[in-house]
């Protein structure tokens, strides 16, 4: 005949069941927040840079940085890549001038000089700007009477080759060739307004140019 077990025992054997799973259940959870906090601090869980451009597509050479130089600055100067920090009183000038805010950073740039004379006779910038999921490769020239030599849109992400082509073009713009600064900040301020490619090429080619001036107000 079997044991009978009384209605107490059974609500406490009952009890002890479901208090082991919410145990059970707890230390899975605690072991889950752990893990997911490990996979967080390694960066497995947030959308890499690497993951970003390979979503993005490689990058688009429309031009060289060697043939777009060559484009921006005199025949037969003598070149030099100069690294040069601004000052606060040129980073107060652009603000002022051309209402453009510089930072003190060290920058990189190609500095044209006359061989004979060794008088500036121009210069020209390489720079970058982030776009959707990728970014646009820039660059600017300017002469030394700060009118623009050209401006062009080295390269960007494939996926948005059709942004640029449809909007401020790709490779060398014609249209900014020639300008003088105040034209150029002008045209550039008008594009900079708009909320798509034509808007950050113009906005990043502008800063270039009005870094490039401000820069060779330092430079004997």
């Amino acid at each position: 005949m079997g044991t009978l077990v009384g209605k107490g025992r059974v609500n406490h054997i009952f009890g002890e069941h479901i208090l082991m799973n919410l145990k059970d259940r707890r230390r899975e959870i605690a072991l889950l927040n752990i893990l997911f906090t490990l996979l967080l601090a390694g960066g497995f869980l947030l959308p890499s840079a690497q993951a970003q451009e390979g979503h993005a597509g490689e990058m688009k050479e429309f031009i060289s940085d060697k043939e777009a130089l060559k484009t921006m600055l005199p025949d037969g100067a003598r070149i030099s890549k100069r690294k040069q920090q601004l000052d606060a009183a040129g980073i107060q000038w652009a603000g002022e001038i051309y209402s453009v805010d510089l930072d003190n950073e060290v920058h990189t740039y190609f500095l044209a000089r006359d061989r004979d004379t060794n008088a500036v006779i121009g210069a020209a910038i390489i720079t970058e700007a982030g776009y959707r999921h990728g970014e646009v490769r820039l660059a600017v020239g300017i002469d030394n009477a700060q009118d623009v030599t050209q401006a062009a849109v080295l390269g960007v992400n494939e996926k948005y080759t059709a942004d640029f082509a449809s909007t401020i073009g790709t490779g060398l713009i014609a249209q900014f060739r020639g300008m003088s600064m105040v034209e150029f900040t002008d045209r550039t301020n008008e594009l900079a307004s708009k909320n798509n490619a034509a808007g950050i090429a113009a906005r990043g080619l502008r800063d270039a140019a009005v870094l490039l001036v401000t820069l060779l107000r330092g430079v004997e």
